[in-house]
């Protein structure tokens, strides 16, 4: 299980978001709680504010993406 932490989160008011992201507890920038989803992609959405390749964008602490994990 890789589990991948962002305590600031983007804001990008005025655009479509997914649930998870017009739900999440964000508070002056800052993802108060975890906040389940779906998708790689979604979770990105929910920390950057924006669409986003979550396989591409999360990473572990030696860079190794979540693509490269399932591609194992």
């Amino acid at each position: 299980m890789l589990i991948l932490i962002c305590e600031m989160a983007a804001v990008n008011e005025g655009v479509w978001a997914p649930e998870a992201r017009r739900t999440a507890p964000i508070v002056d920038g800052v993802l108060q709680a975890g906040v389940a989803t779906k998708s790689p992609s979604t979770a990105g959405w929910v920390v950057l504010g924006g669409p986003t390749n979550g396989w591409n964008v999360w990473k572990d602490k030696s860079g190794k993406t979540l693509d490269e994990y399932r591609k194992k």
